[in-house]
């Protein structure tokens, strides 16, 4: 269903409202937390197969995506915190969207989520799924650094590869 959906969104152009959703200042956690899987799933090609393309249009919604997204990833409600880094995972595997998390400061907040978590793995699965998706975020900008976003844009620019390398469990 989600690629129905998603070819939906895309085809009215409504991919902006899923995120005003995210812009209401007093959003129930639960509301909050089903967007972010919306979200996510709609940015995934393992779930939609035309993810790149929401990609794309989210790099030119007027309102930035990876802001709305950022906005909720220190959540203290640990499933909209889970869910919102899932979804900037997604959302930076596209140079363009990585390079807004760089730009707007998401990246250091998955940078100081790694450190705190770090010395918490293997502790619990809910520690350890963040964790493994703070990593996939800063392995996705590390694969990013190297690429040209499709909208022409600069590069992004990271400083997380040394701290998803450092932080890696040994095999």
């Amino acid at each position: 269903h989600v690629p129905m959906i998603g070819q939906f969104l895309r085809e009215t152009e409504a991919l902006p409202v899923v995120f005003e959703v995210l812009r209401e200042p007093h959003i129930r956690p639960k509301l909050a937390m089903h967007t972010l899987v919306v979200i996510g799933n709609l940015c995934s090609t393992a779930v939609d197969p035309e993810a790149d393309e929401t990609k794309k249009q989210l790099r030119t919604l007027e309102h930035s995506a990876v802001k709305a997204v950022k906005a909720y990833v220190m959540s203290k409600n640990e499933g909209v915190r889970l869910y919102a880094v899932a979804a900037l995972q997604n959302m930076t595997s596209d140079a363009g969207l990585c390079r807004d998390a760089v730009d707007l400061g998401a990246v250091s907040l998955i940078e100081k989520i790694i450190e705190e978590l770090h010395p918490r793995r293997g502790t619990s699965d809910s520690v350890d799924r963040l964790y493994s998706l703070c990593a996939g975020v800063l392995v996705n900008v590390s694969e990013n650094e190297g690429a040209e976003a499709d909208d022409g844009g600069e590069k992004p620019k990271s400083r997380g590869w040394s701290v998803a390398r450092k932080s890696r469990k040994p095999s």
